[in-house]
């Protein structure tokens, strides 16, 4: 038996039978908005030589504007701490783990194609979360990391800023002494409440929200339009 469809599609379908268009719209819309899946609420799965140790966590595709260099650079100043990078790419992240081992880091990990249920066991067990992007046309992992109330280090480029927001913290450098000097102030400019306000502002980027701000922005362009003019 089909699932009903959300309340907000059936009053579309009944105010506006006549505008198919904007039904398709609708549905569309309702499979590829802008949500964050919760992963506070994943099993958790330990990831084996992890566990010992205290570490930074990065995940992304890993292409050349995320940057990941700048981190590896600024972990080179920093032996006693750890970075664990998280990637798709077997390929890419076998050219980041050959660098840092030309570079003497043995102070970094980098692992490919984690499961959910790793990423999760991740985000919580890091001591901050770190995304030095150039460009981004969103910046999922940010608020994945947010949901966690973990400090969450951003550049101060792009969307980042209005994903961020004030709970995040940010880059306005990406020299690796200025980098650290960010991550090590960060715990002081910790102030009550904050990773409260984190995880609180990246429960507000959720599927039900974003589809229904898209509705109200479809229904206003439709109802704006002049009424047809008949002979």
């Amino acid at each position: 038996m089909a699932a009903s469809p959300p309340a907000t599609t059936c009053a579309i379908e009944k105010r506006h039978a006549p505008h198919p268009t904007l039904v398709r719209l609708r549905n569309w819309v309702g499979g590829v908005i802008l949500g964050v899946r919760d992963l506070s609420y994943e099993v958790r799965e330990a990831l084996p030589g992890l566990q010992s140790w205290p570490f930074f966590f990065h995940i992304s595709r890993m292409t050349p504007n995320k940057q990941v260099e700048s981190l590896l650079a600024m972990m080179a100043l920093w032996p006693d701490k750890h970075l664990v990078l998280a990637g798709p790419s077997a390929q890419r992240n076998a050219e980041l783990q050959a660098w840092a081992e030309r570079h003497g880091l043995v102070n970094v990990t980098v692992l490919t194609r984690v499961s959910d249920s790793q990423k999760a066991w991740l985000y919580v067990h890091c001591e901050a979360f770190f995304f030095p992007i150039l460009t981004e046309g969103f910046g999922l992992p940010p608020i994945e990391a947010m949901r966690f109330g973990k400090p969450t280090f951003l550049s101060t480029l792009t969307s980042l800023p209005e994903v961020g927001g004030d709970p995040a913290y940010y880059w306005p450098s990406f020299e690796p002494d200025a980098m650290r000097r960010v991550v090590e102030d960060g715990p002081a400019a910790r102030t009550p409440g904050r990773a409260q306000a984190a995880t609180a502002r990246a429960a507000g980027f959720n599927r039900a929200a974003s589809a229904q701000a898209y509705v109200q922005v479809y229904l206003g362009l439709l109802l704006a339009r002049p009424a047809a003019v008949h002979p």
